[in-house]
């Protein structure tokens, strides 16, 4: 596990603080902040980005997989109703870590240099003869132990190229504005299948204004 501390100190920045974290200083922040749709703000903090929608709105669990199919049709004002009495209210808000910007070559490194690591696991815990072809042939590689030992090198492999992938997804940045990279820290209020949202609008907006930063950021390599 050291080289993974190695690792993160060398391409994690330590904390700093911007001396003009300003939008106006950024042209593609300020690009955004120009887009966002109505009743959305985006604040400049130290060392985090954050996007909020500014009035709140309502959440409700609802199992979709269970409900009938022919369900009764509720009017609009008995849906509002519906979440008003049984909801939660929450303010949808997207997180950005802030870090000095890495240039491509940077983040083509770091992620050549995981990669490689990656790669390599399978000889690092000796498990590389008890790789099965046939579950392997649907793509990821998979690995079949029979001993104990065997099926201890095998979690610990898994253990290890989890611990990787997380530093290749939370930890190397895809979006650069200019004078930043931002990575996604927390999303509050994403859309899934447990939960509904009233106004029904407001999920459009979140997905318009997560779409938004992915295409005005994202780092084409």
């Amino acid at each position: 596990m050291k080289y993974l501390l190695i690792l993160i100190v060398i391409l994690i920045s330590p904390v700093f603080c911007f001396s003009q974290n300003n939008i106006e200083n950024d042209f593609l922040l300020l690009k955004i902040r120009k887009q966002l749709p109505v009743g959305w703000k985006m604040e400049l903090t130290t060392n985090n980005l954050f996007i909020t929608r500014k009035d709140s709105i309502w959440v409700i669990f609802t199992n979709h997989i269970n409900e009938p199919i022919a369900k009764k049709k509720l009017s609009q004002k008995e849906i509002k109703k519906r979440f008003m009495k049984y909801g939660r209210k929450i303010i949808y808000r997207i997180n950005y870590k802030l870090e000095p910007r890495w240039l491509p070559a940077k983040i083509i490194q770091a992620k050549k240099e995981i990669s490689v690591q990656i790669s390599q696991l399978p000889k690092k815990y000796k498990i590389e003869a008890l790789k099965d072809k046939f579950l392997s042939s649907k793509g990821e590689d998979f690995y079949v132990g029979h001993t104990q030992e065997e099926k201890d090198s095998i979690t610990k492999f898994y253990k290890e190229k989890g611990e990787l992938e997380t530093i290749l997804i939370t930890k190397i940045p895809y979006l650069n504005s200019e004078n930043y990279s931002l990575i996604p820290v927390r999303e509050i209020g994403w859309d899934d299948d447990l939960t509904d949202k009233w106004p029904p609008e407001s999920s459009i907006e979140f997905s318009k204004v997560w779409e938004l930063v992915e295409d005005i950021c994202g780092i084409r390599q």
